[in-house]
């Protein structure tokens, strides 16, 4: 078939939360570095985003041949039993590259006056995030040893990629809608790229989108598709900005406005990371900072701002929804079947938490394992700065006095002013069994939510100690129509 049209797009993308998009590869500073080009600096491969694009694509059409058919004629396929039916994609995706000050992408080998830049550096020493598997009893998972880290990619960060489909004259019509569907996935508010969704990483919104359409057989249109560059700091010939509508969300969406109580902390593994650089607290506040683009042109870093992890709320959120589903299913620890113990309906083995939360691959089970259907996000407090640091010494229990050298203090969040939680919930249940109930599910969740709100739940470290105590209202937004499930007033 002649392919005589080429259809061409470039798209400016901003994340809305911080980016993981894993390199496979090993670094001594962390057990998952991001992929990094020849620069060392962070980018998105093309094959990462053709993989989510197909997966959202496909997602959508299930249960319809016809699109599914149509989508593979355009991505290609692989016919394992005949490979003369196997078909290429008629479907091109660059990787996305960094764009940095005055609109310069980062796509081939940095300059002297690039490697010196602050912008750059921040880029080459990038955030890690700490993270820590617990148990069902709350406490850190020692035997699965479930302590590991991962770099991530600043919230604010803007990245730039192309796009290129052949077509030709007798479908041009066809094939220029489906081109514009397949940008339209970048618009949609339940796509996400890289790994760690369901940590509150990947979310993204456009920027821009630019488009060409061009009949090869037309001699002027023939020579921009020749004169133009694959490189992404190239000018792009031609540009027509096109307006990308949001699609309606299959999410339910629920609002938690918070307000503390008292302390609260969300510790740092690494002593001393605290937005007051001069602090020796053995414990402090988890900060991160943040691209802002208050000036088109001239990109800034943000102070440090201390940052509630979503996996931070996730955690308490999994085990909480676990006891009120349990008890909704009248399981109790003291009237187990026989043969079965509490860790059969705690953690992943909890049906709801399982559907929720995700299900790590069990190969030897022969089981895939699926990824979850709560999609949270970071909070990034840009006015919660005022700390406060408190000093604790351990206890002896056999004599109630101070065991030596057990003296340690924590710089705490001394700060009032609210900030707003959000989770969004598949209502479909992707991966979940037909026959799951899915209203107790939902009723567990609401109700660990709410508990949260009442303060019946509290979040981050020191817990026991009396931190991390909130009060608020749960607001769910589900088709349009917004209700308020709990207020505090």
């Amino acid at each position: 078939m002649k392919y005589d049209y080429r259809y061409i797009a470039r798209i400016v993308l901003e994340a809305e939360t911080p980016l993981v998009v894993g390199g496979g590869n090993n670094e001594l500073s962390t057990d998952r570095p991001v992929a990094k080009d020849a620069n060392g600096l962070p980018y998105i491969p093309g094959t990462s985003l053709t993989g989510v694009l197909r997966h959202a694509l496909f997602t959508g059409k299930l249960g319809d041949e016809k699109a599914i058919q149509k989508l593979n004629d355009i991505l290609g396929y692989q016919d394992d039993e005949e490979q003369d039916k196997s078909l290429g994609s008629r479907i091109a995706i660059s990787s996305a590259h960094l764009i940095g000050k005055e609109g310069k992408v980062y796509d081939g080998l940095l300059s002297l006056t690039d490697v010196t830049d602050d912008f750059i550096d921040h880029f080459l020493h990038l955030p890690v995030r700490q993270h820590v598997r617990i148990t069902h009893r709350g406490v850190a998972d020692t035997k699965e040893k479930g302590k590991f880290d991962e770099e991530v990619l600043y919230k604010g960060t803007r990245l730039i990629l192309e796009i290129e489909m052949k077509g030709n004259k007798e479908s041009s019509s066809e094939d220029k809608f489906i081109f514009e569907e397949f940008l339209r996935v970048f618009a949609h508010p339940d796509f996400r790229i890289g790994s760690g969704s369901r940590k509150g990483f990947g979310r993204i919104k456009i920027k821009n989108i630019s488009q060409q359409h061009l009949d090869l057989s037309v001699p002027g249109q023939r020579n921009i598709y020749l004169e133009h560059s694959s490189c992404l700091d190239s000018p792009f010939n031609g540009d027509k900005l096109m307006q990308v509508e949001n699609r309606k969300t299959k999410y339910i969406r629920y609002t938690l406005d918070l307000k503390p109580e008292d302390f609260y902390l969300f510790s740092s593994a690494d002593k001393g990371n605290s937005a007051n650089k001069e602090d020796t607290a053995d414990m402090t506040p988890v900060t991160e900072k943040e691209l802002t683009w208050d000036k088109p042109d001239n990109p800034d870093f943000s102070e440090e701002l201390v940052l509630i992890p979503a996996s931070s709320v996730i955690g308490a959120l999994s085990h909480r929804v676990a006891y009120h589903y349990n008890k909704k299913k009248g399981i109790f620890a003291d009237m187990l079947p026989k043969g079965k113990t509490v860790q059969d309906y705690t953690g992943e083995n909890n049906e709801a938490v399982k559907v929720l939360f995700g299900e790590a691959s069990k190969f030897s089970d022969n089981n895939p394992g699926h990824i979850g259907n709560v999609l949270p996000s970071d909070v990034f407090l840009k006015e919660a700065k005022n700390q406060k640091k408190l000093e604790h010494v351990a206890i002896d229990r056999f004599t109630g006095g101070g065991i030596d050298g057990a003296l340690f203090n924590e710089n705490v969040i001394n700060d009032k002013s609210p900030f707003r939680l959000e989770f969004n919930l598949d209502n479909t249940f992707c991966g979940a069994p037909e026959d799951l109930d899915k209203d107790t599910i939902i009723e567990a969740f609401e109700t660990a939510l709410k508990d949260i709100c009442s303060g019946c739940l509290p979040l981050g470290g020191g817990t026991m100690r009396g931190h991390g105590v909130f009060n608020g209202s749960l607001k769910k937004i589900e088709d349009g129509k917004e209700k308020v499930l709990y207020s505090d007033q």
